[in-house]
């Protein structure tokens, strides 16, 4: 798996919006692992913050990770919920060992 792209994404919800953003995230899971080159597609909700997320992505590719970014699920959650989000950062990454 060392050629794969790994995702580490983090987003905080806006107070108030916590549930609705999670929900979200959980239907956006579930449609993304049926997605050509999805490896690994994992939401982690913070014990210490119910608001603050992790999403930990492996892909085949850089080329099947933008496809999904420029995809209809990912459009979906943007429109559904991307107001409900207050921080977002991403990293891209790849396995040395």
């Amino acid at each position: 798996m060392h050629g794969s792209l790994v995702i580490i994404a983090r987003a905080r919800a806006k107070e108030g919006f916590e549930e609705q953003m999670i929900n979200a995230q959980k239907a956006l899971v579930s449609v993304t692992r049926e997605e050509p080159g999805c490896l690994s597609y994992e939401l982690f909700v913070s014990n210490q913050e119910p608001g603050l997320v992790t999403f930990f992505e492996r892909w085949e590719s850089v080329q099947a990770w933008h496809k999904h970014m420029q995809g209809e699920a990912v459009s979906t959650f943007r429109n559904t919920a991307g107001h409900c989000i207050q921080e977002f950062e991403l990293d891209e990454m790849h396995q040395v060992a």
